[in-house]
C-alpha cells in the first residue's frame, strides 16, 4: 500500500522549491498599486522568468507616440496598435509605419507577381 505524502512537487525523487513562482493575493495587490496589472505579473513570472519582486515593482514601458505620429497615422487610416505592431514586432521602419496604409506591403507583392 502506497503512502500518499503532502512535500509538493518533486523531479527525480528531489523537491523542487516553487515558491519563487508562487503569485499570493498580495503580490497582485502590490503590483495593481504601482500600475501593474494581474495578466503582466503572471506573464513576466511564468514566460519571462522573471523574480515576483521585480514583476511586480518594475514599471510597465509605455511608448506614447508623438503628435507627428498620430497625425501621419489618421491621414493614411492606420490604427495606432497596428502601428507600434508594425514597429516592434515586425520590425517595419518608423517611416514605412506611418506611409504604407493596411495591406500596403501585401498589394506590393501580390502586384509585382503579375
Amino acid at each position: 500500500m502506497s503512502r500518499h505524502n503532502n512535500m509538493g512537487p518533486q523531479y527525480n525523487n528531489k523537491n523542487l522549491d516553487v515558491s519563487p513562482y508562487y503569485i499570493t493575493d498580495e503580490h497582485y495587490a502590490e503590483a495593481l498599486k504601482n500600475g501593474i496589472s494581474e495578466k503582466s505579473v503572471r506573464d513576466r513570472v511564468r514566460y519571462s522568468g522573471w523574480r515576483i519582486q521585480r514583476a511586480i515593482t518594475e514599471p510597465m514601458h509605455r511608448q506614447e507616440l508623438s503628435d507627428e505620429i498620430k497625425m501621419k497615422l489618421v491621414v493614411i487610416g492606420v490604427p495606432e496598435l497596428t502601428y507600434k505592431r508594425r514597429v516592434q514586432y515586425y520590425g517595419w521602419s518608423e517611416q514605412d509605419a506611418t506611409t504604407i496604409p493596411i495591406g500596403g506591403r501585401r498589394k506590393c507583392l501580390l502586384n509585382s507577381f503579375k
